[in-house]
């Protein structure tokens, strides 16, 4: 698990980009192949594997993404 409830991510979405942004954990769902995460952003939720999720620094917003 490289990511805990609460934190501030940023998901690339995979499948039409349309959801990429910056989301929240909501959830840690323990998984045998990787770890899945409930994430949402205060009107949509979804369960996204850990290598598509990148931690988001405190200091950095408004989508101006630096990872760690």
């Amino acid at each position: 698990m490289k990511y805990s409830k609460g934190a501030r991510v940023y998901w690339i979405d995979p499948d039409d980009n349309h959801s990429t942004g910056l989301y929240d954990i909501l959830k840690v769902i323990p998984n045998d192949d990787e770890t899945v995460y409930l994430i949402g952003d205060g009107y949509s939720e979804s369960e996204v594997p850990e290598h598509e999720l990148v931690l988001k620094r405190k200091q950095m917003d408004n989508h101006s993404i630096t990872t760690c």
